[in-house]
Parts: C-alpha cells; structure tokens; sequence
C-alpha cells in the first residue's frame, strides 16, 4: 500500500527548534533550559489558535529524551536538537513513544482521567529517561478535575514533565498558573507568514500571487495553521493562487464594493448604494466580514479627516477623498458610530444580510428624513401634503389587515405617518421603540405589504421606519366614590399599598436594566410603600 500524502499544515509542521516559525522567546528559553539540563516539573503554553503550542510541546519532548541531549549540552552550536536519529526521536517522529503520551483535554475532561494520569505517572520510563505528558487545550478540564490534579502537579516525580497547552489562559484556576512555568506565544507577525508562505509555494510548485499571500496573512490574523489551510485551499481553486481567487476562498468581496458602499453612504445615494447591494447578493460573501471592511473603511477616512495616518486602507481612491473632503467630520463620525452598532445588532438575528441592508439604506435617508421633518413644520405646503397622504395611509393599513403578519400589523397600526417624499418615493413614518426588537420583521414579510403600499402610494415606492415613538401615558383620574355604610357588628378590612413617591435611577450602572426597559417602553418608576390596612366602618 502507497504512502499517503500529508496536507500542507502536516508536512510542514515543525520538526526541530530550528524549524518553529514566529516564537523566537520561547525557543530560546527552552533550549537554554536544556542546554542547563534544567527543566521544570510543569510548563503552561498559552496563546492564541495556529500559533505553534503543541508542536513546540512535541519538539521540547523530543529534545529532551534525545539520547544526543549531552553531546548538545557540550557544543550547542554544532549539535541540533532533537536529532531525528536516535531511537527516541524516532519514536517521537512516528508518534509511538511510550514515554510520551499527549491527552486532549477537551475529549477527556473527567475527574478519572486525571487519576489515570496519576496513577501512571508513578512508573519509571521505558525507553527514555523522563515521562512527558502534553495535555492540550486543559482550560476545558472539570472543576473536579483540577482539584485533583493540583497536588501531582505540585511534587510529581522527578522523571515526569507535565506540558499543559491552552488558548484560553484566563480560564484557568490561579491555582494551577502558580504551579507552572509559564510561556506566551505571540500571534506570527505578518511579515513573517508571508515570508513562510513564499516558501512553502516556492518548494511545493504553487504559482502565486504576492497580494494574494499578503491577504492570506491578514485574513489569518497572526495563526500560521489557518494560513497555510486557506493557501491549500487556493492551490486547489485554481492553478494559480491569486487575490481574487484567495478572496472567493475566504468569502471576501473586493474592496471596490466597500468603497461603494461607503460613497453611496456619505452621498446619501440610494441608487449607487442599491446597485452595490445586488453585487452583494450575487455573492456567497461573509456579511461579518463585509460590516468589518466598511468599519475599517470608515475609521480610515475619519482619521484622513483628522489628518491622521490610515491603519486599514494603504490608499483610498481618488472619487471617495472629494466626497471626504465636501464632507462633515460630524457625518462621518456619524456614520462610523451606526456601522459600529451594527456587530451587536446582527448577532442577534438569521437575516444579516436583509437587516445589514436595511441598515445602510436607513443610513442614507437619516439626514433627509429630518429635513423633511422641519420642512413639514414650517411650510403649509408640506402640512398640505402630508394631510392628503394620511388617508391613503390609513387605506394602507385597512388594506393589509387580513394579509400580514399579526405582530407586523400591529407595529403599523401603533406607527405615525409622518411624509410622503415623492421625489424619492419615500413614505416615512415612527413607530414605538419597543418594536425594535421586532425591526428585521419588516424586510421579512415585505412581500406581503410591498404591493399593496406600491397600490396606495405609486410604483417602486420605500418604507422608511423611525424607532423614535415614544409611549404616551395615560394619566388615570382618581374617583371617589361614596362609602355604602354597613352593619356596625360587619367591618371588612383590606390593604393599601401607597406610593412612596419617585425612585431614584440616576445611577445607570445599578440599575441598567431598569433604563434599557424605560428606553423602550417609556414610563416613569415609583417605589411602592408598605401595605397599610384600612377598617370600612
């Protein structure tokens, strides 16, 4: 039977110290440690994904059981460690030692895993002079687990080395961090990913691109593993690794479409936004990652406004500069402040991409939505026209009654119309804050009211909706009302619970909750006093 062929990230994950990419601290701290024939009891990598815990732990396990550890320790400079060569390293090689043995935490989380470990680690080692235990991604360990892992940790035996790997130190109980010899890996700078992906595309005939692997390098954000899968991937693709290529892998649009976005925004142009829109839909594109490039996009022209250096963008075109420049710095800020409220608001719904739309054309009818508004206050005319159109609104929502949504018909039973735009075939109208929850109904269920306002306002007409409407709160009169006399030997007896008067909620941070909830419903909030009993007589 045939040798099977290794993926890039197998075949090219680090054999020797020498090999290890982006972590030259660390090397050099263990291999100092073994040139002093040195080693603590118990080692903690930490750091992020892809970064190269577990293959050091391999390599520093194999180096430490090479039987040319002395010869090492005599002449560091001409001897490498692990050898490769000796029975011990090539036992490591094909990961058949029986002094190593390396445990995924997140399989084997259990308390009895840990006493089997214990239990174990009492022999003496076969083939090598210590036991080597990796135990990988230990922050998903029980509680019971670490309890009764923190005393072998503490006194192991002299022949045994734990290494614990984790990407997510802060999860750990400080308990056991005390008891380790700590070790940070850095996410791999950018330079030096792209420079390892040269080399692996030059050794493995992949034809590439630079800007290809410089995307690649970004796009991994600092993890050597995940690069090297999205370069494979690529190689896959296509003959040839290019940016378009690499983009198409990663889900990615081009940054011309975030430009346009970004224009078509500042410009308040709903037809060049609406044309970059049906790009967007024509494309599998990640819509996290598209909301991240028009974030960057416009932390960059912010900074150009300040006359400060861009960090995202390594130019901006020439047509989006003169837009920047005839545009307010207010605006802008104004703009970076609704993308940057929009990571929350797509978490929590299924339909990213028809509310991060729907977002972006709100976006462009902000301002003029509120010229309108003031328009309508101080001209009769617009007063006229408004009037006129309400009747065809209040058309609109008899004609829907029976053909929508119960909570949809609802919201726009509880909405004022405020105008009719005919130049942009806008009808703007508020509704409560409360319904805001409900926002991304409206891009649902558009099928099923769109024909129907097209019907009562004219063809290829929008619904712009304001979640401003405050509640309005009733105000009940209190009636007194005459006491039927009763019997004198019959005396009913009921309580009253009498309001204090008004609570103090200035402190936001205490009482958080209570404002997110006067935020959408409105209202004031009373403390209630203790129930008095009253005697009718």
């Amino acid at each position: 039977m045939g040798q099977v062929a290794l993926n890039l990230t197998r075949k090219w994950r680090s054999k020797k110290f020498k090999e290890i990419i982006g972590q030259e601290l660390v090397v050099k701290i263990l291999q100092n440690s073994l040139y002093k024939n040195t080693f603590f009891p118990v080692y903690l990598f930490s750091g992020q994904r892809g970064c190269g815990k577990t293959t050091t732990a391999r390599v520093f396990a194999a180096a430490m059981n090479c039987q040319k550890l002395s010869e090492f320790q005599n002449n560091p400079q001409k001897i490498q460690l692990p050898c490769s060569d000796c029975d011990s390293c090539v036992a490591m090689s094909h990961m058949r030692h029986p002094d190593f043995v390396e445990i995924d935490a997140a399989s084997y989380t259990g308390v009895d895993n840990i006493r089997n470990i214990i239990d174990t680690s009492s022999f003496l080692p076969i083939l090598s002079k210590r036991k080597v235990y990796l135990i990988d991604e230990v922050h998903m360990l029980s509680k019971a687990a670490f309890n009764a892992f923190l005393k072998i940790l503490e006194e192991p035996p002299e022949f045994v080395v734990f290494i614990l790997a984790t990407t997510e130190i802060q999860k750990l109980p400080e308990t056991i961090k005390s008891r380790c010899f700590q070790l940070f890996f850095n996410p791999v700078k950018l330079a030096t990913v792209v420079k390892h992906l040269e080399k692996i595309c030059e050794q493995e005939n992949i034809v590439y691109e630079q800007d290809a692997l410089e995307l690649i390098a970004r796009s991994t954000e600092g993890s050597l593993r995940d690069a090297i899968n999205v370069l494979e991937q690529s190689r896959f693709a296509s003959d040839k690794v290019t940016k378009t290529i690499v983009s198409s892998v990663l889900g990615y649009l081009d940054d011309q479409i975030v430009f346009q976005i970004i224009m078509a925004v500042l410009q308040e142009n709903r037809e060049l936004l609406i044309k970059a829109v049906d790009q967007i839909g024509q494309t599998a594109v990640s819509i996290d990652y598209l909301l991240q490039r028009c974030q960057e996009c416009m932390y960059d022209i912010m900074m150009y406004k300040y006359q400060a250096s861009q960090k995202y963008f390594i130019t901006i075109p020439e047509d989006i500069v003169q837009i920047v420049d005839a545009t307010s710095v207010t605006r802008i800020v104004q703009c970076f402040d609704e993308l940057s409220l929009l990571d929350e608001v797509l978490a929590k719904t299924s339909k990213k991409q028809l509310l991060f739309e729907s977002k972006l054309l709100a976006m462009t009818l902000s301002q003029h939505s509120a010229m309108n508004v003031e328009k309508k206050k101080l001209t009769t005319k617009v007063v006229d026209n408004t009037s006129r159109y309400v009747e065809q609104w209040k058309t609109f929502i008899q004609a829907i009654t029976k053909q929508t949504d119960p909570i949809l018909y609802s919201m726009f039973c509880e909405s004022d119309f405020i105008n009719f735009d005919i130049e942009q075939k806008t009808v703007q109208i508020q509704t409560l804050k409360k319904f805001i929850m409900f926002q991304d109904l409206f891009m649902e269920h558009k099928k099923s009211y769109q024909t129907i306002l097209e019907r009562c306002f004219g063809a290829q007409v929008i619904l712009a909706i304001d979640f401003g409407k405050e509640m309005r709160v009733k105000k009940e009169s209190v009636v007194q009302q005459k006491r039927t006399p009763v019997s004198s030997h019959r005396q009913t007896t009921h309580s009253v619970r009498q309001v204090a008067g008004t609570l103090d909620i200035s402190d936001k941070e205490k009482w958080k909750l209570t404002h997110t909830l006067l935020k959408l419903f409105g209202g004031t909030v009373s403390e209630m006093g203790k129930d008095k009993h009253e005697s009718d007589a």
